[in-house]
């Protein structure tokens, strides 16, 4: 298994805001996180990727154990997080925050391949790459977030709502650039709004709510689970 989360417990303050979560991704695979808003699943990937500090549980990923990890050992091993928001440098211009993405690649063949994917996948960014990215359209920027991931060839691609707030077209811009990174052998575990997308898109899925796993299974379950439906199928989930 390339990531396994365990009985994980994360609190602010007196707020639980994950309990017992256990999940797995494993090699090559599409993993979807749904939930209603607040129900946990960006202090997850937070967690994961060691932005926020667990109080009970485990967490490996290649077989190791990376609860004491910083981010950036994290990064290292090959685990990498699209946040919520892009978090793009936007004085910079596209071509520096993709390079920072390869900040820990080392092999300039490595370099050009991790540019020839993302210019592959986002076109338009061709002609963008000396443009500012706070100047970019918020398609354009979540191009580059994606893209600025995809820049360190990591084993594991974290993405949280990676379609939040973008025109239709370029919601299908990025779900296509999704399946494609995942065709190259990279394992995702994404977290969207868009429920029915992500399950479409996704070899399984975990379903939370306040905190808790509350329902889990192959995507097609989930899909025709009509508890699952009722609650999350129905529309376009918030946050």
């Amino acid at each position: 298994m390339l990531l396994e989360v365990t009985d994980l417990w994360v609190s602010y303050g007196r707020l639980d805001a994950l309990r017992g979560v256990s999940v797995d991704v494993d090699e090559k695979e599409v993993v979807a996180l749904i939930g209603s808003n607040g129900a946990g699943k960006t202090t997850l990937l937070r967690t994961i990727s060691g932005l926020c500090s667990p109080r009970a549980g485990t967490m490996h990923f290649r077989g190791q154990d990376m609860s004491m990890l910083s981010p950036d050992q994290r990064v290292a091993l090959g685990l990498v997080h699209v946040p919520e928001g892009r978090h793009l440098f936007p004085g910079l211009s596209v071509r520096e925050n993709l390079e920072l993405g390869a900040h820990r690649v080392r092999d300039a063949g490595l370099r050009r391949k991790g540019w020839e994917l993302v210019m592959d996948l986002f076109p338009p960014l061709t002609k963008l790459v000396d443009i500012a990215a706070g100047l970019l359209s918020g398609g354009e920027q979540q191009m580059v977030a994606i893209g600025r991931g995809l820049m360190g060839h990591p084993r594991l691609l974290v993405m949280d709502e990676p379609s939040l707030g973008l025109a239709p077209l370029v919601v299908e811009t990025v779900f296509h650039a999704i399946e494609t990174i995942n065709q190259t052998g990279m394992a995702i575990l994404l977290v969207e709004q868009n429920a029915t997308k992500a399950l479409e898109l996704a070899t399984r899925g975990y379903v939370l709510d306040l905190g808790q796993v509350i329902e889990k299974g192959d995507s097609a379950s989930l899909l025709g689970s009509p508890r699952v439906a009722e609650a999350y199928l129905g529309g376009v989930l918030a946050g």
